[in-house]
């Protein structure tokens, strides 16, 4: 229940993207994710977008909540 309200007020993930030069990188930081998130929910979509950049990153989508915007973070791993 108070996840809901949670969500309602702030906003909830909505996807996360993977952004690596490497599909080996990529598909295990996917497969972590997957399984961290499986104790939470099943439904968030993680898709893995190779770039050509030497930076990888981590996007998290987030939906728009009562007190918050529709916005995303960004989490830069090198």
């Amino acid at each position: 229940m108070l996840k809901s309200v949670h969500e309602t007020l702030f906003g909830a993930v909505r996807k996360i993207d993977i952004h690596c030069s490497s599909p080996n990188m990529g598909g295990n930081m996917q497969d972590g994710l997957r399984q961290r998130l499986n104790i939470f929910d099943q439904s968030i979509p993680i898709s893995v977008k190779l770039s050509a950049d030497s930076v990888n990153f981590v996007m998290i989508h987030y939906s728009k909540g009562l007190f918050r915007p529709q916005h995303a973070d960004v989490l830069v791993m090198s």
